[in-house]
């Protein structure tokens, strides 16, 4: 078995060349150079006694020579360049680029304006200057595309590119921001529950099943017997002029038993979703990942988590309702949960960073390597006719000792390694 980088013999073919010489000749060109027509379009004649290795026109070392004397494309077969390659000196160097394209592998969300790009150097290079441009209008929120300003120098490999986080976006966290429904009083007694209905005119208005609401209880005043004082409840039934509880969506009905003598006023309020961002549209998408930070000390709107991430559900020009997943439903926030206009929280929400790269247009060292075969011709009458050719030896360019050539050949260096020797 060859191993690569091993030469067996150097290439010697000359006009003295045989094929029965010990150095032999370079790889067999008879079945490609043979005739005319089909692919070889300009064939170097051969004639009836090439196979006998004598050194006159015609024979197999002169074809040899000029094959591999000739690396002109297209000389020998159209489309392919035939012969032994090598490379110069030149051409076995590095040599450094520039920066020529950017490409944005996510954009993010939530991006308000462009943003910095900081490259850094891996292997070489400084100068070149990039930006991230946002788009407001077709895409928004997103990083749509990385703008070289300035393309640099010497890089040999690409710098690594880091977009920076879009801007965080603060929420006073109150009702001013974030508005409640208005609160419906309830008279806590036979007159205000009747058949398990807590009545409210135009009910149906209001509420509608499915919804989470907030049964609150003034401070010394005592539940309605079958409800908690100041606990969410959901509403099973909703009509003209009442509505029915349950302790989780779509549950049982809640049986209650008002007193009569009760003159108490308790409320139901509705949840809040929706939170007033400006202009949200411009930089949120329906989908679009966000985190949402609470500060130390604060207190996370009821049915949300502090420092979690949530998703866009809707947004419009104005504000943007929270979700648990990309295509999930809008979540209510308790009311209770959030601070009124006159003590206020800040919270904040933040879209995901956007990811991209950049390509240099650096020319990286080219490396040739030339083979060896062993022909079995044919004899009698089907002399000099090719059975087969195999490949024997893959061998290595040399150092180059002229610094006009136009290749490079010499004695390589065997390197033999186990773990590679299997890969060859």
């Amino acid at each position: 078995m060859a191993q690569w980088g091993q030469n067996d013999q150097s290439v010697t073919a000359t006009s003295s060349t045989t094929k029965e010489t010990s150095t032999g000749a370079p790889i067999g060109t008879y079945a490609l150079v043979k005739g005319s027509g089909n692919s070889n379009t300009n064939p170097i004649p051969m004639d009836s006694n090439a196979h006998f290795g004598n050194t006159s026109s015609g024979s197999r070392a002169s074809v040899d020579v000029n094959m591999f004397g000739n690396t002109t494309f297209g000389a020998f077969i159209p489309g392919m360049a035939v012969g032994v390659f090598a490379v110069n000196a030149t051409m076995m160097q590095t040599t450094g680029g520039n920066v020529v394209i950017g490409v944005v592998t996510s954009g993010g969300s939530g991006y308000q304006a462009n943003a910095t790009v900081t490259l850094t150097v891996t292997n070489g290079g400084a100068s070149a200057v990039v930006n991230a441009h946002a788009n407001t209008s077709t895409n928004p929120g997103r990083i749509d595309s990385l703008l070289i300003s300035t393309k640099g120098s010497g890089y040999i490999t690409p710098p690594t590119v880091a977009i920076a986080a879009p801007a965080a976006i603060n929420i006073p966290a109150n009702t001013t921001t974030i508005p409640v429904p208005a609160s419906n009083n309830i008279t806590a007694n036979t007159t205000g529950v009747v058949n398990n209905a807590l009545l409210i005119t135009t009910a149906n208005t209001y509420w509608s099943v499915g919804n989470r609401l907030y049964y609150g209880v003034p401070t010394s005043n005592t539940a309605i017997p079958g409800l908690t004082a100041n606990t969410y409840y959901y509403v099973i039934l909703a009509n003209t002029s009442a509505i029915q509880l349950a302790n989780t969506p779509g549950g049982t009905l809640i049986t209650l038993s008002p007193s009569g003598s009760s003159t108490e006023t308790h409320t139901v309020t509705g949840d809040a979703s929706f939170v007033k961002v400006t202009s949200a549209n411009s930089y949120w998408q329906v989908g679009d990942r966000f985190y949402y930070g609470v500060p130390t000390s604060n207190t996370a709107f009821g049915g949300l988590t502090g420092n979690s991430y949530y998703y866009v559900a809707f947004a419009n020009t104005t504000g943007i309702k929270f979700a648990n997943t990309a295509t999930g439903a809008n979540i209510t926030f308790g009311a209770a949960s959030i601070p009124t206009a006159a003590s206020p929280e800040t919270h904040t929400i933040k879209g995901d960073t956007a990811t991209g790269y950049v390509d240099v247009n650096s020319v990286l060292p080219q490396v040739a390597h030339t083979g060896w075969v062993v022909r079995r011709e044919g004899t009698g009458g089907r002399a000099g006719r090719i059975h087969y050719e195999t490949l024997i030896a893959s061998g290595s360019i040399g150092a180059n000792t002229t610094a006009s050539s136009t290749d490079v050949v010499g004695t390589a260096t065997v390197q033999s390694n186990a773990s590679v020797d299997i890969l060859v």
